[in-house]
């Protein structure tokens, strides 16, 4: 097995949420493009959490640990010169894309050999303004991904 599982756990789920219907025409990528990029995109950000080595374990046997990592999911709304909730509103609408995603199948239909479950944690929403003063929203969800790893 891996040293981690938290990549292929994040490479699975991107490959999923760029089959989603209600993410059709949304910029759906592994990594934000530093260029080119559309007006919605979901895209990957930092994986960070803790292993727990197992407490017991057969001599000459490798260690059985558990993965907790947190992976970070950008969903990133450009507004249309308008200064009013329209861009936080249609994030908060495609981060109901990623949840309703992970709520239905929270193993990843066993794609990820070693994974426990999946599950959107956290979230946050904030916002910034674009060099036309559009409304930049963004939100933030946190997926923890448990795997036992051997």
């Amino acid at each position: 097995m891996a040293g981690t599982n938290a990549i292929a756990v994040k490479k699975e789920l991107f490959r999923r949420l760029a089959l989603e219907s209600g993410l059709s025409g949304v910029q759906v990528v592994y990594l934000l493009p530093p260029r080119d990029i559309q007006r919605e995109a979901v895209y990957g950000g930092k994986i960070t959490g803790p292993v727990e080595q197992a407490a017991m374990r057969p001599a000459a046997a490798r260690s059985i640990r558990e993965e907790q990592p947190l992976i970070n999911v950008h969903i990133r709304v450009l507004g249309e010169g308008v200064l009013d909730s329209t861009s936080e509103e249609r994030a908060g609408v495609l981060a109901g894309v990623v949840f309703d995603m992970v709520a239905a199948d929270p193993r990843l239909a066993g794609a990820v050999a070693g994974l426990l479950d999946l599950a959107v944690v956290e979230q946050e929403h904030e916002y910034g303004l674009a060099e036309d003063g559009s409304v930049i929203a963004i939100a933030t969800l946190q997926l923890l991904a448990r795997s036992m790893l051997t």
